[in-house]
């Protein structure tokens, strides 16, 4: 952001203004609907926008020769309307850089923005999705908030309807493309806290990739959207109900999920996408254990398993953090610490039985709640962040304190 300098003044330059004064560096009176600023002059004033229009969006614009510059920042031809680029830039700008906060997400900044403008089933879930990221940083009640849940709805019926258009006459080239529709479906319903809609999309992905199992490992996409999809049910192991139960059995994942192998991490992203891979396993073995009555050889084998994983990845990690301790922001650090000793907690106590189980890792908590207090949250994410550690916290651990 740049600023002047007068005495011990520092005048930031602002983003509020119309348009036209952005590109032209001039101060707008923001008077609306078109500011006086422009009319006075006899220009066109090209209105406001909530777009975080980025500088180079501006510098871009200011290069031509168009009376009305607005559409130029937002020409796009897979987009029918003003507002379905509006949205979509948002989503590309926003929504999707407050999802990879911690680590870049191939699968978010560039396999799901290049689909949407191949396929419309994609760019309406993206829409919808991207209308209820505004709609959360809106006042509630509020006839814009009412606006956006509206939009949001309307864009989510017109993807269900692509949805069943594509789905219906898929080939196996079309894979990728209703899977990850499945995804920002799953992810849609999450945010919006409809589990049991949630859940039934789950359970349709699974069925498409059993059926096409082979060839969803054909290619590098494909793989990437695969374990996209399969981490979803980490937020659907963590918080399912009797209203929104989660269909699918360890012996399922087992049969579908991709290896699971620790190997030397060269960086933190590595080691951030390992042990989100033991974490997976691990709550879909712990939760098939359930309460001990109906462990068996085939759950304690896969906790065992898990449980070597995630000691041969806690010493890689040491080992990478030590190597290169400057190499990713604290954050990272702090959420990858906290994710590890829910893994630990989860392995010590998931066999034994009892609530009071969980009081051997009281101290596992407190570490728990001791990073995350070092966090701030993004104001919006489709991936999970340290919320069900912290969940797990509140709703086992029996010391007041820590629980509070």
């Amino acid at each position: 952001m740049s600023s002047t300098v007068s005495g011990s003044s520092i005048l930031k330059r602002v983003k509020t203004g119309c348009i036209t004064c952005r590109i032209r560096k001039v101060k707008c009176d923001e008077h609306h609907p078109a500011c006086r600023k422009c009319t006075s002059t006899g220009r066109r004033c090209d209105g406001y926008s909530l777009l975080p229009f980025s500088r180079q969006d501006l510098q871009a614009a200011s290069s031509t020769a168009a009376l009305n510059l607005l559409p130029r920042l937002m020409t796009d031809p897979a987009f029918s309307d003003v507002l379905e680029k509006r949205s979509f830039q948002f989503f590309r700008q926003k929504t999707v850089e407050s999802t990879n906060t911690f680590v870049d997400s191939r699968f978010w900044d560039h396999i799901v923005l290049q689909a949407c403008h191949d396929e419309p089933a994609i760019k309406h879930a993206v829409l919808a999705l991207s209308s209820l990221h505004q709609l959360s940083e809106l006042q509630d009640g509020s006839e814009i908030a009412g606006q956006h849940r509206s939009y949001a709805e309307k864009q989510h019926q017109k993807a269900l309807s692509a949805a069943r258009k594509l789905v219906a006459c898929a080939s196996l080239q079309d894979l990728d493309r209703v899977m990850i529709a499945c995804i920002i479906f799953i992810c849609y319903e999450n945010v919006r806290g409809d589990y049991t809609a949630a859940s039934a999309h789950l359970c349709s992905g699974h069925q498409i990739l059993c059926q096409n199992q082979q060839r969803a490992q054909q290619r590098q996409d494909r793989s990437e959207i695969s374990q996209a999809f399969f981490r979803l049910h980490i937020p659907a192991v963590s918080f399912q109900d009797v209203a929104s139960p989660l269909h699918f059995t360890l012996e399922d994942y087992v049969r579908t999920r991709a290896a699971v192998v620790i190997s030397e991490l060269q960086t933190v992203s590595e080691a951030k996408d390992a042990l989100v891979d033991i974490l997976l396993w691990l709550m879909i073995a712990a939760d098939a254990a359930g309460d001990g009555a109906r462990i068996d050889d085939r759950y304690l084998i896969e906790l065992d398993k898990c449980a070597l994983q995630h000691q041969t990845w806690c010493r890689r990690f040491e080992h990478l953090v030590q190597k290169t301790p400057t190499s990713a922001p604290r954050p990272l650090i702090a959420t990858l610490k906290i994710w590890s000793l829910t893994a630990t907690a989860i392995l010590e106590t998931s066999s034994l039985g009892l609530e009071t189980a969980w009081d051997t890792v009281e101290h596992l908590f407190a570490e728990i709640v001791s990073l995350a207090e070092e966090l701030a949250s993004p104001s919006f994410s489709v991936v999970i962040g340290y919320i069900i550690p912290l969940f797990l916290t509140a709703t086992r651990c029996r010391q007041p304190e820590i629980r509070r």
